[in-house]
């Protein structure tokens, strides 16, 4: 589990701005928060650093419930798990 306040992107974009961010969840849902997933994956040990974390979602390398996150920021339901892979990494996760 993984606290909101370590990968909250609330105070820098709005849910309206649709092109700025990669929608994992629908952002209509309720608890739906947008969070940096460069962190998200930093925080649950997935790579050592957030510039390898940037680089390999810049390379398509990075899945979140199945779909390739193309973007940095995306939407995430809390209290809800995610399974994130990279390579052969795979690990559930839940932002609280």
């Amino acid at each position: 589990m993984i606290p909101l306040d370590k990968v909250n992107a609330a105070s820098t974009k709005e849910l309206s701005d649709t092109n700025s961010y990669f929608p994992l969840y629908d952002p209509q849902i309720e608890n739906v928060r947008l969070v940096w997933f460069d962190k998200v994956l930093t925080e649950a040990a997935i790579v050592a650093s957030r510039t390898e974390a940037a680089r390999k979602i810049r390379e398509n390398a990075v899945h979140a419930n199945g779909k390739t996150v193309i973007r940095p920021l995306v939407t995430i339901q809390l209290r809800t798990e995610i399974m994130i892979r990279l390579g052969k990494k795979t690990k559930k996760v839940s932002i609280i």
